[in-house]
């Protein structure tokens, strides 16, 4: 009894401390909107408890990320390859933001668009940001056949026919997001370099920083492949609005063991601040798939003349594994 009794007491107490967080954030200048972290009594399980606004993170049925495990998935044989529009080089903005790393585009440089594939419309892209661990072990956000990975860029696009990111991603079919693993090795793949490299990482060490980079060819940060995954999800941060239609790389990217610990260098505070917090886990923890369908357009050839002819646009029956050489 006592235990049990302890915690139903406890509860109410908790979310007491949340309200009590939210309102001295109002009165320190801080919005309601920067009251969360990856940790803590503001980590990920609290989120959806914090704000009205923000209900879908602990209530939602279609949130992200997930595993994507290989016997679950399914092969459509109308999924199309996506295309990126993209200037060839662009410059931007990497920032510190505190609780991630993000590259944003400046609006000098044009649009970066994509469209195809899954998608039913065309979107602009809004920021790519990476997720990463405090070692190998995790960092990405999706995970393979339950196997996390030490990191994960995410490109963000928002749907061209709303005014704004801010109004896409609240609306339907708002948001399309690209998901790329990335393993740790000997080198940086070539587009990552752009904006994880040292001379970037040395300038962006504390809260608030931030670097210019140009020159910048998008393009190069995606894998050489056609084949992804694809399924309906959220956002991974607060309000996890579930507006996403995902498409998750099947072909890694790789960042350097040097750089990648140069990037769990960072601190999530303001430079001055005494006892400072370095950045730990910038990534939510795995949701429930649910009855959500995850499909792919990664086929094998079927050495089978009769069923080809029959049944050309077959949604075949194929077994998928999961390549565990590195």
């Amino acid at each position: 009894m006592m235990p049990g009794g302890t915690t139903s007491f406890l509860l109410p107490a908790l979310l007491i401390v949340l309200v009590i967080l939210s309102e001295c954030a109002g009165q320190s200048g801080l919005g309601w909107w920067d009251i969360w972290q990856y940790d803590g009594l503001q980590g990920p399980q609290y989120w959806g408890k914090s704000h009205s606004a923000w209900v879908l993170c602990s209530e939602g049925k279609q949130q992200s990320p997930i595993d994507l495990r290989a016997d679950k998935l399914l092969y459509d044989p109308d999924l199309q390859r996506f295309e990126i529009i993209a200037p060839t080089r662009v410059s931007g903005v990497v920032e510190n933001t505190g609780r991630r790393v993000v590259f944003t585009l400046n609006k000098s440089s044009g649009h970066v668009i994509i469209y195809g594939g899954p998608l039913n419309y065309r979107y602009l892209l809004q920021e790519i940001e990476v997720k990463f661990g405090d070692d190998d072990s995790h960092g990405s956000e999706h995970a393979v056949n339950g196997r996390a990975f030490p990191m994960e860029v995410q490109l963000t696009f928002y749907n061209e026919r709303y005014i704004s990111y801010e109004r896409a991603q609240e609306s339907v079919h708002g948001l399309a997001k690209v998901g790329i693993l990335v393993l740790s090795g000997n080198e940086t793949s070539r587009g990552l370099n752009k904006i994880t490299s040292v001379d970037v990482l040395k300038d962006i060490v504390y809260r608030g920083d931030e670097v210019n980079v140009t020159n910048f060819n998008i393009k190069q940060l995606l894998p050489r492949t056609f084949e992804y995954l694809t399924y309906d999800g959220s956002l991974t941060i607060p309000g996890c609005y579930e507006t996403v239609t995902w498409i998750v790389s099947n072909k890694p990217l790789r960042i350097s063991a040097y750089q990648l610990n140069s990037l769990r260098e960072l601190v999530q505070d303001f430079k001055g601040v005494e006892d400072f917090r370095p950045f730990q886990n910038t990534f939510r923890p795995l949701q429930e798939i649910g009855r959500r369908a995850v499909r792919t357009n990664i086929a094998k050839k079927v050495d089978d003349p009769v069923f080809d002819k029959s049944c050309p646009k077959s949604r075949r029956q194929i077994k998928y594994t999961v390549n565990t050489a590195p």
